[in-house]
Parts: structure tokens; C-alpha cells; sequence
């Protein structure tokens, strides 16, 4: 009997020894694909990335941002994807005017929206807050630009015939914000939706994707649209 009983310890002994080791070794696995799934998370997002509810708290951190910039680049660079430009312009206007910039060098090059092209004309004015109307006031502020008693400043305006399925800015090639329109009974509406900002940098492939298509959309749209208001102060 007490023979059995001492196999019996032995048996179990091992078959305890077994289930803890399968344990740790079940455990070093899920800390291995738990860091694979951080690390391929990693190279997708950023943890830099921030989000603002409209385009106002995106023009706020846009300050911010310029704030800082010419303190160090003696260069503010805006690329601008707009929709009709009725908040931008007044912001635009009043950054011109700002006298902590009068020696730096603004470069604006935006792009608003064709109101007269055909597929765009039914998707605003009525119920959608993007408007024809507001295209020319923007225009006709922009125009009065020139008379300004500033200096250093470069701005262009272009006019595309596209649907505007996103929208946002590019601040010294490091800094973009962009938000998307929604179609909303059957008229477009953006510029109330949150926008995304995100940092450039080297290692999230999302980041990298992100900034390409809104530059290479940006590109093509500035090459292929004609121009509206072109001013420079030296």
C-alpha cells in the first residue's frame, strides 16, 4: 500500500509540476503576442494624435501652434483644403494683422470650392451650412488682403470642381488637421465635425498614409484648378 501511495505522489507530483509549467509557458505567450499586437499598434497610431470637436477648437490649437512655430521658423506655411471659407478667412485676416508676426514670412495657399459646378450645386445652400454666397464674401475678403498695411505675406487662392469629401490644413509640413463632410438629406455639411490632428513623424505607417494623401490630394487639386486671388507683400 504504501508502495501505491508513493507511485500515486510521484504521478501527481508530476502532473502538478506539469500543469505549472504549462501555465508559465501559456502566460510567456501572452505577454509575446500581447507586445506583437503594441508593436504593430505602434506602427499604426501615435499616441501624439489629438481630436477637436469643430473647425473653431482646430483653429485654437492652430494658434497654438504658430505660437510656437515662427519663434523658431521664421516661416509660417499653410495649406489650406477648404470648403467655402467662411471661418477661415476671418481667422486668416486677423493672423496677417497680428503684429507678434510682422516679421514673419505667411505663406497661404487654399482651396475653396466651385459653386457653380454642376455635381456640387445641388449639395448646397438650403439646409447644408456650406453656401455659395459665403464662396464670394470669402473671395472678396481675400481680395482685400492686399490692401493691408502688412508685409511678408504670399497668398493664393484656388477654385476645384471636386466633391469635397474631407477637408483640413497642413501647417509647416508637420502639422495636419483634417475632418470629413457628411451628406445629411441629401446636402453636404462639414466644418462642425471633429477634426483629427496628428504630428508627422517616421514610424506609424497610418501617420505617414495620412499626411500623403491629404499632400498628394492637395497637389492635384492645386495643379488642376484655376486661380482666384493671388497676393504678395514683401
Amino acid at each position: 500500500m504504501e508502495s501505491v501511495i508513493g507511485v500515486l505522489g510521484v504521478i501527481l507530483g508530476a502532473v502538478s509540476g506539469f500543469y505549472a509549467y504549462m501555465q508559465v509557458r501559456y502566460a510567456k505567450e501572452e505577454v509575446r503576442l500581447s507586445k506583437e499586437q503594441l508593436d504593430r499598434a505602434s506602427e499604426l497610431y501615435s499616441t501624439e494624435d489629438e481630436y477637436f470637436n469643430d473647425v473653431q477648437e482646430a483653429i485654437t490649437k492652430i494658434n497654438e501652434i504658430i505660437n510656437k512655430e515662427y519663434k523658431t521658423d521664421n516661416t509660417i506655411s499653410i495649406l489650406n483644403l477648404g470648403l467655402d471659407l467662411e471661418t477661415v478667412m476671418p481667422w486668416l485676416k486677423k493672423l496677417i494683422e497680428d503684429s507678434r508676426y510682422s516679421d514673419t514670412q505667411i505663406n497661404y495657399k487654399g482651396l475653396i470650392i466651385n459653386p457653380d459646378y454642376e455635381k456640387m450645386i445641388p449639395l448646397i445652400n438650403g439646409s447644408s451650412n456650406i453656401s455659395k454666397s459665403y464662396v464670394i464674401a470669402s473671395l472678396e475678403s481675400a481680395h482685400k488682403i492686399s490692401t493691408l498695411q502688412v508685409k511678408k505675406i504670399s497668398l493664393e487662392i484656388k477654385q476645384h470642381s471636386s466633391l469635397p469629401h474631407f477637408h483640413g490644413f497642413i501647417i509647416n509640413k508637420k502639422h495636419l488637421f483634417i475632418s470629413f463632410t457628411e451628406i445629411i438629406n441629401n446636402k453636404i455639411i462639414g466644418g462642425k465635425f471633429p477634426y483629427l490632428y496628428i504630428q508627422k513623424d517616421h514610424t506609424s505607417k497610418l501617420n505617414k498614409h495620412l499626411f500623403s494623401m491629404f499632400s498628394t490630394w492637395f497637389s492635384y487639386l492645386w495643379e488642376t484648378s484655376p486661380q482666384k486671388v493671388k497676393i504678395n507683400k514683401k
